[in-house]
């Protein structure tokens, strides 16, 4: 009997057991669950790195804050990468990434720039990354895996450097015998109108991708040069206030029938050509019909030496801002008139204020000026006092305020004439008459878009 209870109790334990284990929903999930397979890095952010920037006769060292430049994770080509390039000069070589910065799933290394193997990746010590790296996520499982490839980059140039390219350089050619000379790019073309001391009327003509200043054609007919202005591939100019045109498939500069005495060329914007008649603004179409343009009546309009250019408008898509400079009696005025793309909304042109409190900020009187925009800038160059080319006046308050400084540009001697303009690709022309130079150049951030590619 007694064997039997024993037998009983031993039962009735096993039983118990199983049954609790079999109600231990805990314990019967730890035993069946996989590994993760999870490996996949999910955010990635740079921390603080060295710049070193070396110039002539100095070198310095800077903090850059690398959260500022945005790392992108590409999953499905398995890339990181920073579309916006660190500055020049920064040190990858010794790469560190923000505490946190680096977060994944699974288990990381970083393969071996000497064995090629994978090795122990600790994203807050400093790593070599001057280089494209290999860097790996193993899922805990031990067999999934996904290897990315890091690329750190690093400007090259300075970005707010200009490059300058002498494309000519010849005292005896065609272009340094001009005393007056203006060049304008139309399309793909750069038309150099000049003048000679004998008073007759010539052209280079060459394209902007293979400049050649070589080739001149003399022109029939005698215009101020300063005057010429470009609308709908014919040029327009003025010879004691009358109006001639020139088109290129021709030889010869023809008058235009047109009501109006006019004073000044001054540019075009949108699809007409705007100029100056009696102190009122007029624009036209085609050069025969001419409309008033509304003006801010208070002031009067220059009427000489005028320069023009026009610029999208920083702050409103679709509308266009147009400036011109010149003189009146030797004072110098500054104009500026918003217009729509397509026409339909004009603002009355209106004097931007030259006063006493902007001291050398104000608007300088130079002769033989040029105005271009350019990098969201209205830039003058021209003749000083002294006859000397003057360096670039920038002016980012649409003709407020005018400083040197904020552009470069070499150093040009011996030039009789000069003129200045821009090209479709960014790129800056300064052609000058006497040496027969001929210089190109363009900010270097200005050759990049948002992967670090060239416009062209």
């Amino acid at each position: 009997m007694k064997q039997k209870s024993i037998q009983s109790l031993l039962m009735a334990a096993i039983v118990a057991i199983i049954t609790l284990a079999s109600c231990d929903s805990s314990a019967d999930s730890y035993v069946t669950s996989d590994p993760s397979r999870d490996c996949v890095i999910t955010s990635a952010t740079l921390g603080t790195l060295k710049r070193i920037v070396t110039t002539k006769d100095t070198t310095y060292q800077y903090s850059v804050t690398g959260g500022a430049y945005l790392l992108y994770i590409d999953q499905v080509n398995y890339k990181v990468y920073n579309p916006d390039s660190l500055p020049v000069g920064t040190c990858t070589d010794k790469l560190v990434f923000a505490t946190n910065g680096l977060l994944y799933s699974g288990n990381i290394a970083i393969q071996s720039l000497t064995s090629k193997q994978d090795t122990t990746f600790v994203p807050t010590d400093s790593t070599d990354f001057s280089v494209p790296r290999l860097v790996t996520v193993y899922a805990e499982d031990g067999q999934s895996k996904r290897t990315y490839t890091f690329d750190i980059r690093v400007h090259q140039q300075d970005g707010d450097t200009i490059l300058w390219k002498q494309l000519a350089h010849n005292p005896l050619s065609p272009l340094a015998s001009f005393v007056k000379q203006k060049a304008i790019v139309a399309d793909n073309m750069l038309y150099v109108f000049g003048q000679t001391a004998d008073g007759k009327s010539k052209l280079i003509t060459t394209n902007i991708d293979t400049p050649d200043f070589n080739d001149v054609t003399e022109l029939n007919g005698s215009v101020d040069v300063s005057s010429i202005r470009c609308l709908n591939d014919a040029f327009y100019a003025l010879n004691n206030k009358q109006l001639f045109k020139f088109v290129p498939t021709d030889n010869s500069w023809t008058s235009v029938e047109t009501s109006t005495s006019i004073d000044a060329l001054v540019g075009v914007c949108g699809d007409s050509l705007y100029a100056i008649a009696d102190n009122q603004m007029i624009a036209t179409t085609g050069g025969t019909q001419w409309l008033l343009s509304s003006k801010d009546e208070t002031e009067s309009l220059p009427n000489e030496n005028i320069a023009y250019a026009v610029q999208p408008a920083k702050n409103n898509k679709g509308i266009e801002t147009a400036l011109f400079v010149g003189q009146n009696n030797g004072r110098t005025s500054v104009w500026k008139r918003d217009v729509s793309a397509n026409g339909n909304i004009a603002s009355p042109w209106i004097a931007i204020p030259q006063t006493d409190e902007q001291k050398t900020y104000a608007c300088p009187t130079l002769t033989e000026q040029s105005l271009f925009a350019y990098d969201s800038k209205m830039v003058l160059i021209g003749k000083g006092d002294d006859n000397v080319v003057t360096p670039f006046y920038a002016s980012e308050d649409n003709g407020r305020t005018w400083k040197t400084g904020v552009l470069p540009h070499p150093s040009i001697t011996d030039a009789t004439a000069v003129s200045v303009v821009c090209d479709k690709n960014y790129n800056i022309w300064i052609v000058c008459s006497g040496s027969g130079d001929v210089y190109r150049g363009r900010l270097n951030r200005l050759l990049w878009d948002e992967n670090q590619t060239r416009f062209e």
